[in-house]
């Protein structure tokens, strides 16, 4: 899978105009939501925010993922 997020950003006109190669993510970032959860009772509560401008533009982002060709 990769993201448009993980994509990089010309600082100039063309500076990647030879650039090749590709991003592919590893299964290490699959996250076990049941094992965060488990490992985040170790640490004292928190207020848990949701709706922000930056979670809502990564969900936006989340859904642009494409496996890998």
């Amino acid at each position: 899978m990769y993201a448009t997020a993980l994509h990089v950003y010309e600082l100039y006109d063309n500076a990647l105009a030879n650039a090749k190669g590709r991003y592919i993510e590893d299964e290490i970032y699959q996250v076990d939501k049941s094992a965060a959860n488990e490992f985040d009772k170790r640490f004292p509560p928190k207020e848990i925010i949701v709706g922000t401008p930056s979670q809502k533009r990564f969900d936006q982002i989340v859904v642009m993922r494409r496996k890998a060709i």
